[in-house]
C-alpha cells in the first residue's frame, strides 16, 4: 500500500492485510548507497566490518512501483547523485516468506 499524504511505503500479506510484513518509516528514505571500501574478519563464528566510505547518498525518489504476479518492484534514483539508479524487489517465497533484493547504481559503478 502506498500513502503519499503520510509518505509511508507499506508491504502487507495478501490474505492477511493487516499483517504488515515490511513497511519504511513515514517521510524517511527507505535505502541508502554508497561507494567505499569494506573489509571483513571473523572470529569464532562472529563477523566484523570495517568501512570507509568515500561517497553516501541518503535520499532517494520512487519513480515507479510495478506489480506482477507474487512480486512488487520499486525502482527509482537518489536526489544528491545524476544518473544514479535504484531497485528493490520483493518476492513472495510462500505464504510465511517474503524475499527483497536491492540494487543501486552510482557514478555507473554498482553499489
Amino acid at each position: 500500500t502506498w500513502s503519499l499524504s503520510e509518505g509511508l511505503l507499506s508491504v502487507v500479506h495478501a490474505d492477511r492485510p493487516k499483517d504488515v510484513v515490511w513497511a519504511n518509516f513515514p517521510h524517511l528514505s527507505f535505502l541508502i548507497a554508497g561507494h567505499g571500501q569494506a573489509v571483513f574478519s571473523d572470529k569464532r563464528g562472529f563477523f566484523r566490518v570495517k568501512e570507509n566510505l568515500q561517497s553516501l547518498v541518503r535520499e532517494q525518489v520512487l519513480e515507479s512501483f510495478q506489480a506482477e504476479g507474487e512480486s512488487l518492484t520499486l525502482t527509482g534514483s537518489f536526489i544528491e547523485e545524476a544518473g544514479s539508479l535504484w531497485e528493490i524487489k520483493f518476492s513472495a517465497i510462500d505464504d510465511q516468506q517474503l524475499s527483497l533484493t536491492a540494487h543501486a547504481t552510482l557514478e555507473g559503478r554498482p553499489c
